[in-house]
């Protein structure tokens, strides 16, 4: 497969967006080049101040015009907890008894947590795997590869999503568990669970329950923890919330997984858009330092 740079416009005023790559492949004389794209170069930068070349689909040129276009305002932001990783990153085998096994009478059996983590555990793994297989697809010079359906672009990002979900699951069910043998007393007598997600330890302030406060103080102890779960809960939290979504379909890693997202708060486009583009194998590196503390530091 052959590439070559293109450049991309705004779909609506055609103000130059940036750098993408067309792509020829075998037997296909022609350039795939993606939507609001051209191979039209726009004229060479500096531009003069307050400028932007504009593309003309008639014409098919580019003007400079004046740059006074609405664009949302973006972060990238990425995980880099350690060296990258050789090989597929994987989550090793755990000892589940160290999980506290606290009960809810009627509710809660907890002898069945730990079952449930450790096949999660290996389900998480299987799921690595077919995002990596499903990666190495993607630039695969195998013409029946590239025929497939689903493309391999869209099952590699179809097993990302279901990583995503499986690795938070295990997470939540772990801040379950902990919060459980910990407060199971209160729990009891007040019928509700004060604490069953990520997002109950990082987004604290006045008002929170202090025993969230006391989790995150056992389950938190490191910047890098946070940062990790902070990322995760917000990549989970966009693939099934985020109307920006399906932006992401076309962007893969190049040189190794990579899970990425665009998140926003409730759809408020006024707001930051955060772009996460983080490696795989930094994610399992976050995953991996979590479980660590929540298996280590049981009552």
């Amino acid at each position: 497969m052959e590439t070559r740079i293109c450049y991309s416009y705004d779909s609506l005023d055609f103000f130059f967006n940036g750098i993408e790559h067309a792509h020829k492949y075998p037997k296909d004389p022609n350039w795939s080049i993606p939507a609001h794209a051209t191979l039209v170069a726009p004229p060479d930068e500096p531009w003069p101040k307050g400028l932007i070349p504009v593309f003309s689909a008639t014409s098919q040129e580019w003007s400079l015009q004046p740059d006074n276009f609405w664009r949302p305002t973006i972060e990238e932001v990425y995980l880099s907890l350690a060296a990258p990783l050789s090989g597929v990153p994987r989550l090793r085998a755990r000892s589940w008894s160290d999980l506290p096994r606290g009960t809810l009478p009627r509710l809660l059996n907890g002898t069945r947590t730990p079952l449930w983590c450790e096949a999660m555990l290996a389900h998480i793994n299987i799921l690595i795997d077919d995002v990596c297989e499903t990666h190495s697809l993607v630039f695969s010079k195998d013409l029946s590869a590239l025929t497939k359906q689903p493309s391999p672009r869209m099952a590699h990002n179809f097993a990302k999503f279901h990583l995503l979900l499986a690795m938070k699951s295990l997470i939540d069910t772990v801040i379950i568990a902990r919060s459980i043998a910990e407060f199971g007393n209160d729990i009891w007598q007040e019928k509700k669970l004060f604490a069953d997600s990520i997002g109950n330890l990082l987004n604290l302030n006045d008002k929170s329950d202090p025993r969230c406060t006391q989790l995150k103080h056992e389950l938190v102890p490191t910047n890098d923890i946070e940062l990790f779960l902070r990322a995760l809960n917000e990549l989970a939290n966009a693939q099934k919330h985020s109307a920006l979504t399906p932006e992401t379909l076309h962007l893969v890693g190049e040189n190794s997984p990579s899970i990425l997202a665009l998140a926003v708060d409730r759809n408020n486009f006024n707001k930051k858009i955060t772009y996460h583009n983080h490696r795989l194998d930094q994610i399992i590196v976050g995953m991996e330092m979590f479980l660590d503390v929540a298996l280590s530091k049981t009552k």
